[in-house]
């Protein structure tokens, strides 16, 4: 076999395609810390970049044999997965961050309808408490009408679960 040293990125590309666990290894040790510089310099976070760094070689193990040499070399291929799943990451990141910037006086005003709809002693079905979009007279849902519970609160009710995500009640337990 021949010394690390002379293994080129196609022929290690090519045995990571053939399933050579050896060969990502390799590759691994070749690319790992500058892979981990670029996701960490991106993100500004150790664990995140540390992760993308394994989802990144996870989806050379799996995407090797799609790998076209006319499209250019191995190490722009290599790079171009790393900076796009931290891309994702960060856009994913952004997603929630707006999803979860809710103001306080609308999470109060929140509170208090809906305190006040406990203490009156208003009933409503499970279903339509639970399904339905819930808004507090003057909050505005950043222009939504009947915004989702998850929308106030951060946090899905089961009415904004799929019917598999939700969890099951007492007698569908036993």
């Amino acid at each position: 076999m021949k010394d690390e040293g002379e293994l080129s990125d196609q022929f290690l590309i090519d045995a990571i395609a053939g399933k050579g666990m050896w060969a990502l290894e390799r590759l691994y040790d070749r690319y790992g810390k500058r892979f981990y510089a670029l996701a960490y310099r991106m993100t500004a976070d150790h664990m995140a970049a540390e992760e993308l760094v394994q989802d990144a070689f996870l989806a050379i193990w799996q995407s090797a044999k799609l790998y076209a040499p006319q499209a250019g070399p191995v190490r722009n291929w290599l790079f171009s997965i790393i900076y796009h799943q931290t891309l994702d990451y960060l856009r994913s990141i952004r997603r929630r961050t707006a999803l979860q910037q809710i103001p306080l006086q609308e999470v109060e005003e929140y509170e208090r309808f809906a305190l006040s709809d406990i203490q009156s002693g208003s009933t409503l079905s499970r279903k339509s408490t639970l399904s339905s979009s819930v808004e507090p007279p003057g909050a505005s849902s950043h222009g939504k009408k009947g915004a989702p519970m998850v929308m106030l609160t951060g946090m899905p009710i089961h009415g904004d679960l799929r019917e598999d995500e939700r969890p099951l009640s007492a007698d569908q337990q036993n």
